[in-house]
């Protein structure tokens, strides 16, 4: 696993006095202010994102999928779970 470059997790969810949704990182670091008819749901799904990243991360991997390398290669799911890690590290065009 590569060294995060990302705010520690766990994040956590606050809805201030203008019920905007805030996100905040370990240590109480701002990440991010959300409004917007899905603003909760949206804030929320931004909260888990360390531990969801975490989480590919670990079953991301020929043992995670627990088949042969040549096999697990070739899994669509496996190329949208990599897909999905670079994106979160940076390795990858957002856009993609």
């Amino acid at each position: 696993m590569t060294k995060s470059l990302h705010a520690t997790g766990p994040w956590r969810t606050e809805c201030d006095h203008e019920g905007m949704w805030q996100i905040w990182s370990k240590g109480c670091r701002w990440i991010a202010k959300i409004f917007g008819s899905t603003a909760e749901a949206d804030a929320r799904l931004i909260a888990a994102a360390p531990e969801l990243l975490e989480a590919l991360e670990s079953i991301a991997t020929p043992e995670g999928f627990r088949l042969p390398a040549k096999e697990w290669e070739e899994l669509d799911l496996f190329k949208k779970a990599r897909s999905a890690i670079s994106k979160a590290r940076g390795e990858a065009d957002l856009a993609a």
